[in-house]
């Protein structure tokens, strides 16, 4: 019985701890020394350890000076080493860093948004990609009509279908 409910409740948590690696997550961890993360990011293809520093910082925390509800800012801190980890593991990471960054800022209904990505981390991957790849359609996609609507994340669940 437990591994029933476990596969059936459980599942996408799990898959979040393996989604990262212990870097990705050293990168996001709040008491890691700032210096040592910036290093981390030079070594890790970053050009400006700095910029990406200040970045990473909103993916890890949310924007400054804008509230976030608890369960936001805990799906916020359960999806964040995927994404990191997905932004090391791309093409342009410094791009993607960036336009990840953008698509948060972007975001306003963030608890909605964050549940979707942790349930399905494929998601996380597409998301990377995009903004790794496509500096045109990673601005459609946080600027996009689809994404600033009243239920934005439906871009995320049907990318084909209008809401």
């Amino acid at each position: 019985m437990e591994n029933i409910y476990r596969t059936l409740f459980y599942s996408g948590e799990e898959e979040l701890e393996q989604a990262a690696s212990d870097v990705a997550t050293f990168i996001m961890d709040r008491s890691a020394d700032p210096e040592t993360v910036k290093e981390l990011l030079a070594e890790k293809g970053f050009h400006a350890p700095e910029t990406a520093y200040e970045s990473l910082l909103v993916i890890r925390d949310g924007i400054r000076h804008v509230q976030m509800t608890q369960k936001a800012r805990r799906l916020l801190h359960r999806v964040a080493p995927a994404f990191m980890q997905e932004i090391l593991d791309s093409p342009e990471p410094e791009r993607a860093l960036l336009n990840t960054e953008k698509f948060f800022a972007s975001l306003r209904s963030k608890t909605p948004v964050f549940a979707l990505l942790a349930e399905n981390l494929h998601l996380i991957h597409q998301l990377v990609s995009l903004f790794s790849t496509s500096q045109f359609l990673s601005h459609f996609f946080y600027q996009g009509p689809l994404c600033s609507r009243r239920s934005g994340f439906q871009c995320l669940r049907h990318p084909f279908q209008r809401p």
